[in-house]
């Protein structure tokens, strides 16, 4: 679980990035 919401913290965090 934990392992998935950072994964998807970590791709909105890159979009955001870029």
């Amino acid at each position: 679980e934990f392992v998935k919401e950072a994964d998807k913290a970590s791709v909105e965090m890159n979009a955001f990035l870029h």
